[in-house]
């Protein structure tokens, strides 16, 4: 994953998810996980992105987490896992 405007780190998906009954786009929050179509990028928001048609809220990393994220300097290598 790259940074990107010192407000979130993104890397590319095998494939795209389903976006059915996604709304067109969002406003994603610090913290936020995210999708950006069509360019297949999973996205870890950690500062403030405004509206931008193509952006799914997939869920969210605790505060601190995205912290850790927001401090790592060039690309990284991420494992996501769902909570239960």
């Amino acid at each position: 994953m790259r940074d990107h405007g010192g407000v979130e780190k993104t890397g590319r998906l095998p494939k795209p998810p389903s976006l059915d009954g996604q709304p067109p786009g969002a406003d994603p929050d610090g913290a936020d996980v995210g999708y950006v179509a069509p360019s297949t990028n999973l996205v870890f928001y950690y500062g403030d992105q405004s509206y931008y048609a193509g952006i799914v809220v997939l869920g969210r990393m605790d505060q601190r987490t995205a912290t850790r994220i927001s401090r790592m300097e060039g690309s990284i290598t991420a494992t996501v896992t769902l909570a239960q």
